[in-house]
């Protein structure tokens, strides 16, 4: 078993069984690549969510998606009809007997599925189990649907697919509650001893020569004049 991302599928590239019949249904099994299909979807966002189904919003890419693998469906189950019913039925009542995943407004609706009322799917919130309580409406989440196949009545017949396992999208954020820097040894040294670098340093000494200089001609000068003054005298 291998996972598929749906923009990898080619749904021509998808294979029908012959109907099998199971209770009071027929069901022709799905394969992909002589395999079992599971399609990982995109991130996609909860509309509504209860104990038994979900709504999502869906994006535009995975809408398309669905659309064309329901249109492969009909399309198949017409080419195939005569094979699997013995009868040569019209496209057009293949077309109007196949019931459509309700796609309006670009959102989608998935039944949880369960068995002796345990849940039928794994929820993953940072590779941990969680409970299907924790989810809660505007999350993104991430889906692996088993596309089983088409599940045929009577008088109707549809795709067979539930959630296989979901895994939330982290998109908070996580912010520390302590002080966690990781102090540099170097970060509390004086100012005066790592404010100011040697060519810096260089041009303080320089200023401090030239003062020097600047008072020694000036006490120069000084006694010139006053050599000056007695001489005058």
């Amino acid at each position: 078993m291998s996972i598929i991302d749906f923009k990898s599928i080619d749904v021509t590239d998808i294979v029908l069984s012959n109907p099998d019949k199971l209770d009071d249904f027929y069901i022709c099994n799905m394969t992909y690549n002589d395999d079992l299909l599971y399609v990982q979807t995109p991130s996609l966002t909860i509309n509504e969510i209860t104990k038994e189904h979900l709504i999502l919003n869906i994006t535009n890419d995975f809408n398309n998606f669905i659309d064309d693998l329901e249109k492969q469906n009909i399309k198949e189950t017409f080419n195939k009809c005569e094979e699997w019913f013995k009868k040569d039925i019209p496209y057009d009542a293949i077309d109007n007997m196949y019931e459509n995943i309700d796609l309006d407004n670009n959102t989608m609706k998935i039944n949880f599925e369960y068995i002796k009322d345990t849940l039928q799917c794994k929820i993953f919130n940072n590779k941990v189990n969680i409970p299907l309580s924790d989810l809660k409406v505007d999350n993104k989440i991430i889906l692996i649907l088993h596309f089983k196949g088409l599940k045929v009545f009577k008088e109707n017949y549809h795709l067979d697919f539930y959630i296989n396992q979901i895994k939330v999208v982290n998109t908070g954020y996580n912010v520390l509650k302590e002080y966690s820097f990781i102090d540099d040894e170097n970060d509390n040294i004086d100012i005066e001893h790592s404010m100011f670098n040697d060519e810096i340093q260089n041009v303080l000494n320089q200023e401090n020569i030239k003062k020097e200089k600047e008072l020694e001609l000036k006490n120069k000068m000084k006694d010139l004049e006053n050599q000056l003054r007695e001489l005058n005298n």
